[in-house]
């Protein structure tokens, strides 16, 4: 179980990133990707397609997905839609985490809740319209957000029991409700021990190169010192993760990372800091390349400037 994972770079005077989902022209598949972030994601108008660790959820119209710490999710927005994304760094909770770290949200989407819905709204308009005083008002209904998030859908008040998996570096991968658990569901839940390093390095937002290969491969050991040499270009701040083909355990971990078929050859991919696959490269990269690729910034989701008036 491997995906991109994405780092949350907060509005600039807010500690939250707000946005239209960019999936709202429809035909949009945003791909499996995690993130230490706290995200939530409120349909306003049309529906939405929402699956986390292979479950899936239809939200329509005044529904919304809380999406935790690490959880591995993805979005299919077929037709138009307007969803709000609010995205909330893991720090903002820290006084009530209740472990190191650790602070789990669940809410159940089927089950509405108008209040928060309106805030949402109300925090995204007052955003765009930027009218005098806008920012102490979006603080205002940030923080009412955060303590409905905290009151009603925090861990300490969720319904229980609550199954909880972690990775073997101590980050938290998945959560589900006892009606959620399988065999099945639980097995999926669990990450691959690549999977484990790779969202270690990136949840101390470390970008990623993944080099999916095998000793009997031609290039492999020409891949492997370019990797090397990537790294030290970047002055060792980045995180070089080796998957061995023929390893089972790694099998579902390489169907993630978008690799169809057999490989017969090495196969890089550049995962950057944001925690987005920022680079795939079937032949073997020059160290430039390869550097370029894992340092990329991908612009998503940027939210429109706002054009509303201001203070003079």
């Amino acid at each position: 179980m491997q995906f991109a994972h994405e780092l949350i770079v907060p509005e600039v005077g807010f500690p939250f990133k707000l946005f239209l989902f960019e999936g709202r022209e429809g035909h949009y598949h945003r791909e499996k990707h995690w993130h230490r972030s706290i995200e939530i994601f409120a349909v306003c108008d049309g529906e939405l397609e929402f699956k986390i660790d292979e479950k899936t959820w239809h939200l329509t119209a005044g529904e919304f997905m809380i999406v935790n710490s690490n959880e591995v999710h993805e979005v299919d927005s077929p037709l138009p839609n307007e969803t709000i994304v609010l995205q909330i760094p893991l720090k903002v909770f820290e006084k009530y985490y209740t472990g190191e770290q650790f602070i789990w949200f669940t809410h159940e989407p089927g089950r509405k809740d108008a209040r928060f819905m309106e805030l949402l709204e109300e925090l995204y308009q007052t955003y765009c319209e930027k009218q005098c005083g806008y920012d102490m008002k979006m603080n205002s209904i940030f923080y009412h957000l955060l303590y409905l998030l905290v009151k009603e859908y925090r861990l300490n008040g969720a319904p229980t029991p609550l199954v909880l998996v972690m990775s073997d570096r101590g980050l938290l991968m998945g959560g589900m409700l006892e009606n959620q658990v399988s065999r099945e569901s639980l097995e999926e839940a669990i990450p691959t021990p690549k999977f484990s390093d790779i969202s270690y390095a990136l949840s101390k937002g470390t970008p990623v190169i993944a080099l999916v290969s095998n000793s009997k491969f031609e290039s492999d050991a020409k891949a492997e010192n370019i990797c090397k040499s990537a790294k030290d270009s970047m002055s060792g701040k980045v995180e070089v993760i080796r998957i061995d083909t023929e390893d089972s355990a790694e099998s579902k971990l390489i169907t993630m990372l978008n690799i169809k078929g057999k490989l017969k050859d090495s196969y890089i991919v550049a995962i950057n800091a944001q925690g987005i696959m920022s680079g795939r490269f079937e032949n073997v990269p020059d160290v430039v390349e390869l550097v370029e690729a894992a340092q990329k910034i991908v612009q998503t989701g940027c939210a429109p400037g706002g054009c509303g008036p201001t203070c003079n």
